[in-house]
């Protein structure tokens, strides 16, 4: 089983880990990267958001997403294979997954 972290804090510093080759990236984001990704964390209204996407899909990759914004958390579990997410959540991995591959292209 892979577990990939990636935390980025406020200021735009960003870690990534991935357990399964040891690989451990620390990168400061560009201002507007962090900022059009926080833009899009608010138009997914991600505090409302359902807590959970999916059935239980064992063979489906799953994104497990926590926002800290002032003194809210929410964390939303999301399955992606077959199952339907709201559009702006899709949206929000989707740019999230361009993100971390941009990071990672950073590193080589």
């Amino acid at each position: 089983k892979r577990n990939e972290e990636t935390i980025i804090y406020q200021d735009g510093k960003t870690l990534y880990k991935n357990d399964e080759t040891d690989q451990n990236i620390e990168i400061q984001l560009p201002q507007q990267a962090l900022t059009s990704f926080q833009n899009q964390i608010t138009g997914a209204n991600f505090f409302n958001l359902k807590d959970q996407y999916g059935t239980g899909c064992r063979d489906c990759l799953t994104y497990k997403v926590t926002v800290k914004l002032g003194t809210n958390t929410k964390t939303v579990t999301a399955e992606w294979g077959p199952i339907k997410q709201p559009s702006e959540l899709a949206l929000l991995i989707n740019s999230f997954e361009t993100l971390v591959a941009e990071i990672k292209k950073a590193q080589r």
